[in-house]
Formats: C-alpha cells, structure tokens, sequence
C-alpha cells in the first residue's frame, strides 16, 4: 500500500511534468465569425491570411483565406492540444488570462516579458529552443506578432482584427 508521503511526493511529479496539461482550459472570448488578419514574411515577398473563427461544439473551426490551409477543429482555448496550428505554423493564437504572466509555462514555452512591442503592452512567450519569439496582446490575449530573434523570414505580424479590443 502506497504511504501518504510517497502518494504526496507521486502527485507533486505529476504536477510539475503534466501541469499545463492538466490546467483546465480557458475559453477564449470569441462568439464566432470574428476574423484576424496576420501578413507573414515566409520568404522575400509577404503573404496575407484572414483567420475566420467559427463556433462548433465547444471549440471552434479556424479558416483561412488568402493561403491555402486546411480548416483546423479546436478547442474552446484555440488549440490543438499540444499540437501546434498549422496555420503560418503561428501554434498558439490566444494566451488565457491565467498564462498572462511572467514565468507561466506552456507547452510551447515560458512567458519571459511584459514589454510594448508597435505601441501596444504584450506578454512575450519564447519557445523553448529560442526559435520563436511570440509577443500576444496583454489586455485581449491574442497573437499580435511572431518572429525569429535572428531572421525577418518568419515574422508574422497582426494587420486588422474584427475581435474587440484587439
């Protein structure tokens, strides 16, 4: 039979291994047929998509014009999981309220800044391996920029949104 403490000790593993798996999710504030328009530099010349949100079950469908991506099923928090959105490969769209801090961990990364990126306050979410740099709007939450620290090639950056507040 396990001992209180061995059962304690197992539960705080679990915790700290699996805590952003087992946070319980967050909706975002989308109703449905809101848009984000993001212009990203895969090469010399850049490409627009407008991302559509549309309300299915508990989560959402995302579409996208402009670039051809698959529509994407996720959940109500915008995501796959752990897996990334394909999407200008942008992973995460929206951080929850209780991510909006420095030091919160995620499965893409940590929050590192709160900083003002184009005249706007953002929560910066580097990724582990340093690759990406994320920078998402610190009142709405959602992606405003992506770029890698050492290239132009793969920055995303936000260009109109039908999302209040955004």
């Amino acid at each position: 039979m396990t001992t209180p403490p061995k059962l304690a000790y197992l539960t705080l593993i679990a915790c700290l291994c699996f805590g952003c798996v087992l946070r319980p999710s967050e909706r975002a504030p989308l109703q449905g047929g809101e848009t984000i328009t993001y212009k990203t530099y895969l090469s010399a010349s850049p490409a627009t998509a407008v991302i559509t949100f549309a309300s299915s079950g508990s989560g959402f469908v995302i579409t996208s014009n402009g670039i051809a991506f698959p529509p994407e099923e996720v959940s109500g928090d915008l995501r796959h999981g752990r897996s990334r959105l394909k999407v200008f490969n942008l992973a995460i769209l929206w951080l929850a309220p209780s991510e909006r801090r420095i030091g919160t961990k995620n499965h893409l990364g940590e929050v590192t800044e709160r900083t003002t990126s184009d005249g706007r306050e953002v929560y910066v979410l580097s990724e582990r391996n340093g690759a990406m740099l994320r920078y998402f709007d610190a009142q709405t939450g959602f992606l405003v920029k992506a770029k890698r620290p050492d290239s132009i090639i793969g920055t995303t950056d936000l260009v109109s949104s039908t999302i209040p507040g955004l």
